[in-house]
């Protein structure tokens, strides 16, 4: 019985001393707009997320990582801006090439969706190989590696073609 009261006793103290250092190092964190996440999202950015991560644990060729890390781009580097319609379209692709396990009304919800975190998108892409006619075009080539940095400021977003 006395070995209970004194684990309690140590359990309790410890509790108390790690929220008193979790108070201390939160107020500790300058308030300039660089370090400030966005913490919210609305409720379409949330449906976006929540479909990014349905795509991901359906399959291998879109996952998320922690945000603005150094990926490993191989071949050709290019950055592009695309809209809203041209990601849904990209991911509508990639579900219909890798992700036929899922419905395909399913494939088109998760498309649409997913595209809608944000307005405009910044993809880099890594290509070992490209033709001559997608070097030319104004759309991301559909081979290798997109790569989304900073995703709603959350993770970074990668897709293998």
């Amino acid at each position: 019985m006395r070995f209970y009261v004194v684990f309690l006793a140590l359990l309790t103290l410890s509790i108390c001393s790690c929220l008193n250092t979790q108070s201390e190092a939160v107020s500790q964190v300058p308030e300039d707009d660089e370090y400030l996440l966005q913490i919210g999202f609305t409720e379409e950015e949330e449906k976006a997320l929540d479909a990014l991560d349905q795509i991901q644990i359906s399959g291998w060729h879109l996952y998320s990582t922690f945000p603005n890390l150094e990926h490993e781009c191989l071949g050709n580097s290019k950055s592009f801006k695309i809209s809203q319609i041209q990601f849904e379209d990209a991911l509508l692709h990639l579900l219909n090439l890798f992700y036929l396990d899922l419905p395909e009304e399913d494939r088109r919800t998760l498309a649409s969706e997913a595209s809608k975190a944000q307005e405009e998108y910044s993809v880099k892409t890594c290509a070992i190989f490209e033709s001559l006619i997608l070097e030319k075009s104004s759309d991301p080539p559909r081979t290798g590696m997109w790569i989304f940095q900073s995703l709603l400021d959350q993770r970074d977003l990668i897709i293998k073609w």
